[in-house]
């Protein structure tokens, strides 16, 4: 496919995917449920939204008719009252012609409620409870039927008497009334109410209430702007019908608030989308030098957000608004990917790039800064709350299509030629570079800025305050705040109070119920809670009624009936009949049915019942309303009425708002903690190395804990909506660590960008999404407006902590003092167990034993000098024998203290500062010449001065030589690196004559002590303790009978460094082994790229060449290693033996950079980049052909391998691996590492690997003029041959 072909397919692709995207958001449904923002996991909060939404609480609309003050209103002699009921009326009959409005409650129907008292008194023999039969036993003495006879004498007589008559023939004990007593409390629907003339009337006698009921949920706000619509209607008729000013009507209820919410979330998604794209248009023609960047930026946001809205209208069209709501910060994060191709493209620096070429490379950064954030949203599915959810899988594939856009479709719409623009109005590429000098200057600055923000943690987080009132989520005008006040004053708080019991059927929660009912009554004895409303009493389960029933039975005896009947005709004396209360008599043998549910539906507690029992998710819930006695309304008292409901749920609204702030507290610590795990997941897979990893995300967890800080200072709370900024300040503000932290060792891995492009470019992609946050500060929706607050504070913060630390923390992990190693963890973790022995150990001494021995020692210095002694060397000691560093080994040898036992200048040489510790571990006591700024430290300073160790003073070398020669003659040794300082390249330097002049002056010993490999241990100017196989050995003491202390100080000096010297080679083939030596070779590619350090780590764990190689290749030889790759086997080569010298090349410019950022300056090895086929080559002793044949035709095959023998010296030799196909496929482990390392990056980057056939690679030899030598069993034994070959002379060729 040509160039143009391929922009053409795949701007059409993308215009096409944004054309259906568009075709299917249209098809999303907003949806304005808060719940949504609540969590669906927890019982407190799920049973709270199942009362509210079950059964019908936020259902309902309440409209007030208040009648106006007549000196206020000009309605002359009319009565205010009756207007207000005028009023009324009208607008019920306007409501019941509403089609939407399911039922009206306004004026309650007498006859409703005496069908419900005749249905329960019917019902008397199962309703009543062995309590209520108890308390009429009390009424059937003797006594007491004597007075209910006169009583009810005494109401006959009354005008109330003809009504009455019947019920007291059937009920002259009144027992219906101890049936019907529960319903005394259902009259009225909210405590501020009272029923006059059917109407709910407030106390003051002002405001009549009307209750409707829509017949849809509030979250259904397009039937609720029309039903508003409608009660607008209403209401100006009603108005209309009564004078002017006469009458207020106010309506407050669930559906306007639903309707008010939706509409401001749908006006803000607007205002804010339109304020992030202006600021991000501002940022575009700022930074910007083309002008028509500032509009192709645009281009990744507007496809992310189409994709990711299409793609949920095509999946689930009905979504969250206040998830909408984050379009503009979805605009601010997804314009940060076209800016990274499109900003290098802009700067001077880069922007010759070709834009495909550039896309390409910013392909795995791109996909990597992807998918970091990614995954810190898609954390948000640890969120209890569904919208965060939401959230999370909408923004994650927003930033997938955008990312999929700028690397594929974005570089298309560049124009490849470009003319040179102006300079920028505000040219970041030129700011930059003074804040990288005063950033660099020196890590005292950052010090400061970081300090402050540590005291602005450690104050401002303790601060941090967690909303836990849900009403804070929810918009309200002034206007309608100012009637639920009035509202509230007049009708009382509806604060829900209640306990809900559920069942797998009616008759289980009626049980359950019944239950609850005894377990309340109880707490009511205990003064725990003041009233209940239960529908217990009147509405029974079956169960309960049977054995109502029977207790009826039992309590109506015969003799019981017996004697009630006799003392009853007494009643003839009071002229009463003597068959006056037969129906009673009748009534004691009636048996009715149990009553049901549908026994009450038609009477005036239907909708009451309605209220208490729902059903939801397959069960049946019953509500009862109760009221709390003020010691049990929170706390322990809550917790007691809490523990006597068992199966039972406790509803208050300050129990769920402080479960609903503890959600929110932990919510955001889990998604705090699930974001960063996977975050750091993800660090290690693009990064592969947790030290960069964490480098990484320390400035971000910063930027976070400094995000809450502000919060807290500011007193801004933290809600459920705004505790995503956690997630997103994770996600995003990683995405800035990321590409600081890559810039930061780009040098390691062969990258070369400009600093402050890259800097530039992480600014600019900061300030399009703090724009986008910011653009939520124009929302008047609480919810919005506390994420916009909260984010861009964080990617503030994030910005902030990530050009200043991240760099920090990276710089402590490069290389370092010459060393290619990088550290690790591991060492790091090394270093602080060393430091932190001495430390201690010396706080031991200077605090504990140091006064203790000027209390014993008080009059003998020598003696406190003598224990200060041992004691550093029981201190050295410590540290090199308990290392705990597995396969790392610290050996002396002829150190024994025979061999030290006469005392003498020990002189060694100083690669390290590990070296101090080596030689004070030594079995002798000795005192050491230290240098001012360690005699002058603060803690080990005072020991080595207790130890009485010398410290030459400046310009006064006769003071050195006299301490020197007194700690002699006491019998110790004197201790002294004749180089005077560590060696910068490992090489032994040039001996000053000061510790040789001492032992021609005093005759004494000279006692050589070379140290090798304690460079790998501690490299110079770094703090950290590296992988080792030290050497310490003891050699032949140099006396005045060995050697002639006449020839001076120098010649003494020259005796001793070469017999160290002859020494060095073969104690560095010694440390240059074992496990020590194969970590430090895998440390060279520490943090080179993943890629590299993988394969590396494979070949070094299971290619036996890299174990072989050493003894294939003269310590002396001139090496030539063609498709060295990254360099392995020539730095192994190297590290083995200084002598070599090395030249290696490969055609991949990219593993040659690698490779070259792993050779230290004391070592003979040369990188270049080069095709074997073109390039010169250097004449060599050995040429290494290993695996570097791969991939390449027979003929390219021939001609490399005619060259290399070309470049070999006379009975030189090649040693040569390639593929061996059947020897090789005989082992599976080797196919396995073959594949494997071949993974992780070891291919030469060919399309595909050709084998060579294993005997036309040895006839290239021999037309090369090379004979094979010698195979190498032990290296190919099963897997890819190795075959030495070798180039003889005419003379040699026999």
């Amino acid at each position: 496919m040509s160039r143009r072909t391929g922009r053409f397919a795949a701007i059409g692709a993308a215009v096409i995917v944004f054309a259906l995207s568009l075709l299917f958001t249209a098809r999303l449904r907003f949806t304005e449920d808060i719940a949504v923002a609540l969590p669906d996991n927890d019982s407190v909060v799920r049973d709270y939204l199942t009362v509210v939404t079950g059964f019908g609480a936020m259902d309902a609309l309440y409209v007030d008719i208040a009648a106006a003050d007549a000196a206020a209103a000009d309605i002359g002699g009319a009565d205010a009252e009756a207007l207000a009921v005028a009023a009324a009326d009208a607008l019920h009959e306007h409501l019941l012609t509403i089609p939407l409005v399911e039922s009206v409650r306004y004026r309650t129907d007498r006859r409703d409620f005496l069908d419900a008292m005749e249905v329960l008194a019917s019902h008397r023999s199962r309703l009543m409870s062995g309590e209520q039969l108890a308390a009429l036993e009390e009424r059937l003495t003797p006594e007491a039927i004597a007075r209910s006879l006169a009583s009810a004498r005494r109401t006959l007589t009354e005008p109330s008497g003809v009504v009455l008559r019947d019920q007291i023939r059937r009920d002259p004990f009144w027992m219906d009334a101890m049936v019907l007593s529960s319903l005394k409390d259902f009259g009225r629907e909210l405590g501020g109410g009272e029923s006059t003339d059917g109407r709910l009337w407030s106390r003051d006698g002002r405001h009549i209430l009307v209750s409707v009921r829509p017949g849809f949920p509030n979250t259904d706000t397009q039937k609720g702007e029309r039903l508003l619509a409608d009660l607008d209607r209403a209401r100006e008729a009603a108005l209309a019908a009564v004078p002017p000013m006469s009458v207020r009507i106010t309506c407050i209820g669930g559906h306007r608030a639903a309707l008010m919410n939706a509409t401001q979330v749908k006006r803000d998604v607007r205002k804010t989308m339109l304020a992030a794209s202006l600021g991000v248009l501002l940022l575009g023609v700022l930074f910007f030098r083309h002008r028509l960047f500032v509009i192709l930026v645009f281009l990744p946001a507007a496809f992310g957000t189409a994709f990711s809205t299409g793609l949920c209208g095509l999946v689930h069209p009905d979504i969250s608004a206040i998830s909408v709501g984050f379009g503009a910060v979805l605009i601010g994060i997804t314009v940060d990917y076209g800016v990274h191709i499109l900003y290098p493209l802009d700067s001077p620096e880069t922007a010759r790039l070709d834009p495909r070429t550039w896309a390409r490379s910013m392909l795995l950064p791109l996909a990597a800064a992807a998918t970091t954030t990614m995954g810190g949203l898609l954390s948000l599915q640890a969120s209890s709350a569904p919208g965060q959810r939401a959230l999370g899988v909408l923004a994650s594939v927003g930033i997938l299509g955008a990312v999929l856009f700028a690397v594929l479709v974005l570089p298309h719409c560049v124009p490849r030629t470009r003319k040179e623009p102006g300079a920028a109005l505000l040219p970041l590429a030129a700011l930059w570079p003074a804040f990288l000098r005063w950033r660099d200057r020196g890590p005292g600055r950052v010090g400061v800025v970081l300090a402050g923000a540590l005291i602005l943690i450690l104050v401002g987080l303790p601060r941090v305050r967690f909303e836990d009132d849900l009403a804070a989520l929810d918009y309200q005008t002034a206007g309608y705040r100012d009637e639920m006040e009035a509202f509230e004053q007049t009708w009382g708080r509806s604060d829900l109070t209640a306990v809900l019991t559920r069942g797998a059927s009616l008759d289980e929660a009626l049980e359950q119920n019944e239950r609850v009912f005894a377990g309340l009554n109880e707490l009511r004895r205990q003064g725990l809670v003041e009233s209940v409303l239960s529908i217990s009493p009147f509405l029974p389960s079956p169960r309960m009624q049977e054995g109502n029933r029977d207790r009826w039975e039992a309590f109506w005896s015969e003799e019981r009936r017996a004697a009630v009947r006799e003392e009853m005709r007494k009643g003839s004396a009071l002229g009463f009949s003597a068959d006056a209360f037969e129906p009673f008599v009748r009534s004691l043998d009636e048996d009715p049915p149990p009553l049901t549910l549908s026994d009450l539906e038609d009477t005036g507690l239907n909708e009451v019942l309605s209220r208490l029992i729902a059903e939801a998710d397959g069960e049946v819930l019953v509500l009862t309303p109760v009221t709390l006695a003020e010691r049990a309304a929170s706390g322990e008292g809550l917790e007691r009425v809490s523990a006597a409901l068992p199966g039972a749920s406790l509803l208050t609204r300050r129990r769920f708002s402080e479960r609903f702030g503890q959600i929110v507290r932990s919510d955001t610590r889990k998604l705090a903690l699930v974001a960063m795990g996977v975050l750091l997941a993800c660090l290690y897979a693009l990064l592969g190395a947790w030290e960069l990893a964490l480098a990484a995300i320390v400035p971000v967890v910063l930027s976070v804990l400094s995000t809450l800080a502000t919060l807290g200072l500011l007193g801004v709370p933290v809600n459920a909506v705004s505790s995503v900024f956690v997630v997103f300040v994770l996600g995003i503000g990683l995405d800035y660590s990321v590409i600081l932290v890559s810039s930061a060792i780009a040098s390691l891995r062969g990258q070369d960008m400009p600093p402050a492009t890259t800097l530039g470019s992480v600014l600019m992609c900061a300030l399009t999404t703090i724009a986008g946050f910011i653009s939520m500060a124009f929302a008047e929706h609480p919810a919005l407006l506390s994420v916009g607050l909260t984010g861009a504070a964080g990617i503030s913060w994030s910005l902030l902590y990530g050009v200043l630390v991240a760099p920090l923390l990276v710089g402590k992990l490069l290389p370092a003092g010459g060393d290619p190693r990088a550290p690790s963890l591991k060492t790091f973790g090394g270093a602080l167990w060393v430091y932190g022995v001495l430390f201690v150990m010396g706080v031991v001494y200077l605090a504990v034993l140091r006064p203790c021995l000027r209390l014993r020692y008080w009059h003998d210095a020598e003696a406190r000098r003598r224990f200060a002694r041992r004691y550093l060397h029981l201190m050295a000691a410590t540290v090199v024998r308990f290392l705990p560093y597995l396969g790392s080994r610290r050996v002396y040898v002829d150190a024994d203290a025979e061999a030290l036992r006469k005392p003498g200048v020990l002189v060694s040489n100083h690669n390290s500062g590990s070296d101090i510790m080596m030689l004070l571990a030594l079995p002798t006591e000795m005192v050491m010449v230290v240098k001012p700024w360690v005699w002058n430290a603060p803690l080990m300073g005072r020991l080595v001065r207790s130890a009485g160790y010398v410290c030459p003073a400046p310009g006064e070398p006769e003071s050195f030589l006299r301490d020197a020669a007194n700690a002699l003659s006491r019998g110790v040794c004197v201790v002294v690196f004749p180089e005077g300082t560590r060696s910068s390249d490992g090489r032994m330097q040039r001996f000053h004559k000061g510790a040789f002049e001492l032992a021609c002056r005093t005759g004494s010993d000279v006692i050589p002590v070379l140290l090798t490999d304690t460079r790998s241990c501690l490299a110079r100017n770094a703090a950290w303790i590296g992988d080792h196989h030290c050497i310490v050995r003891v050699l032949p003491r140099v006396t005045p009978q060995t050697f002639d202390y006449a020839g001076g100080a120098r010649a003494l000096g020259r005796e001793v460094k070469g017999r160290l010297l002859a020494q060095q080679d073969e104690d560095r083939r010694l440390s240059q082994a074992g496990p020590a030596f194969r970590r430090n070779v895998r440390a060279l590619y520490r943090y080179r790229g993943a890629c590299a350090e993988r394969h590396v780590a494979w070949r070094l764990r299971f290619d036996p060449l890299c174990r072989c190689i050493d003894d294939m290749v003269p310590g002396d030889a001139a090496v030539l290693d063609i498709g060295c790759g990254y360099g392995l086997l020539s730095n192994i080569l190297a590290r083995r033996s200084p002598r070599r010298r090395i030249a290696a090349i490969d055609a991949d410019e990219r593993k040659i950079a690698v490779a070259a950022s792993t050779v230290s300056p004391s070592q003979s090895v040369r990188f270049c980049h080069a095709d074997p086929l073109e390039c010169p080559l250097p004449e060599s002793d050995v040429v290494l052909l290993v695996d570097a044949l791969r991939g390449r035709p027979p003929e390219d095959r021939r001609r490399v391998i005619a060259r290399a023998a070309a470049a070999l010296r006379d009975n030189g030799r090649v040693v040569f691996r390639d593929l061996d196909g059947p020897r090789f496929l005989r082992h599976p482990l080797a196919a396995l590492t073959r594949w494997l390392c071949a993974l992780a990056g070891g291919r030469n980057g060919h399309t595909r690997d050709r084998r060579c056939a294993r005997n036309s690679c040895v006839q290239a030899f021999a037309d090369a003029g090379l004979m094979p030598w010698e195979e190498q069993p032990a290296v190919g034994n099963g897997s890819d041959g190795t075959t030495v070959f070798v180039k003889r002379t005419p003379r040699h060729a026999t």
